[in-house]
């Protein structure tokens, strides 16, 4: 055997182990990668977040563990917040983004998933838990939102396109005013008197679509509601479009429990929506109530689906109608059952549609 034979040897003998070890090491790092172990002190946990999420994009909180968030936590484009099995307790707000660029060209592509999520305030944050301005491709998912009194707003989309709150159960905290109209889910445009913590420029009228509600629970004064500018006179011809309502347990304690407001387009479809509201002579006791209130030309291009809900309202289970000179397009109303406690003759009214088709829904009163 030659010196050099034996030297070739002993390098690879040195060599194949400690690649071996060097690639066990990177995969070690790798699956650490993103994890936020909680600090164990009251305050504070939100900044270690935020850091981990500007290094790697993705922050994966311990299953199991408590984290708690002092100050709400900006989240920016391409970041993922995974607080699966974790519980979160925020002083405040949780999270917001604002919005910095007009045309849902703000924050794009941002996800939270899973994590159970209270306050330190008894009855909940009184403002919203969850804000977006301006993003787009913003997903909420497997949540349990437990932070936000029935007078805030657990989720808020201002000017958001892509969409989707899926798999959450969103339950208002604290004692309803009485009549109150606040949702949990409230889907808005930026105006200077739906958005006042938006600067001038980004007060521009912008409504959402493209907007998911899939698959969860909601219970507030209102569960979800698409807003309008209801004292402002030039954003009234602004409208939300394509909504999907589907397969959720929405409930209204005081008001509607799904109002959908200046909105052209949408499928409302598979779930159970349930009023408790006590003013039955009024359209705050609908249990579904689509309603423009602004002059629309393309609303006439829209259309409405709404087809095997389960819907209990007290004047009216469901409702659309026209409050200007602009009218739907198109209105299937489909497989329904619809409780009113008006009685069954009083459960649907249809007003200010071009084209209404209804098939297969049974009426009934309820108490």
């Amino acid at each position: 055997m030659t010196l050099k034979t034996l030297t070739q040897k002993h390098f690879y003998v040195f060599l194949i182990p400690a690649v071996v070890l060097l690639l066990f090491c990177l995969s070690s790092i790798h699956a650490h990668a993103g994890v936020v172990q909680p600090s164990g002190e009251k305050y504070g946990d939100d900044y270690a977040i935020e850091e981990e999420l500007r290094e790697n994009g993705t922050a994966t909180l311990v299953k199991g563990k408590t984290y708690y968030i002092s100050s709400w936590m900006s989240l920016d484009s391409n970041q993922t917040l995974n607080a699966t099995g974790a519980t979160l307790v925020c002083d405040g707000a949780c999270t917001r983004t604002f919005g910095y660029k007009t045309g849902y060209n703000s924050a794009k592509n941002v996800k939270i998933i899973g994590g159970k999520w209270i306050s330190t305030i008894k009855g909940g944050y009184t403002q919203t838990s969850f804000s977006f301005s301006h993003a787009n491709n913003i997903t909420l998912k497997n949540m349990e939102i437990l932070c936000t009194n029935a007078e805030g707003h657990a989720i808020e989309f201002v000017s958001c396109k892509d969409c989707i709150v899926s798999g959450c159960r969103i339950i208002a905290q604290g004692k309803s005013k009485k009549n109150s109209v606040e949702e949990m889910v409230q889907i808005d445009l930026a105006t200077p008197r739906t958005a006042p913590f938006l600067t001038k420029k980004y007060q521009n009228g912008l409504a959402c679509k493209n907007i998911s509600i899939i698959g969860n629970t909601i219970t507030g004064n209102r569960a979800v509601c698409t807003n309008y500018a209801a004292s402002e006179k030039k954003y009234k011809k602004k409208y939300h479009s394509n909504i999907v309502i589907k397969n959720n347990v929405l409930t209204g304690k005081t008001s509607e429990a799904l109002a959908m407001f200046n909105t052209i387009s949408a499928t409302v479809s598979g779930n159970t929506i349930k009023t408790k509201s006590s003013r039955t002579g009024t359209a705050y006791s609908i249990g579904c109530h689509f309603a423009l209130f602004g002059n629309i030309k393309k609303a006439s291009s829209g259309k409405i689906v709404v087809k095997n809900n389960k819907i209990y309202g007290g004047r009216q289970a469901f409702q659309i109608y026209s409050h200007t000179g602009s009218r739907y397009g198109s209105l299937k109303l489909t497989g329904n059952k619809l409780y009113c406690k008006k009685g069954a003759g009083n459960a649907i009214k249809i007003g200010g549609v071009k084209k209404v088709k209804q098939s297969k829904n049974k009426t009934k009163k309820w108490k």
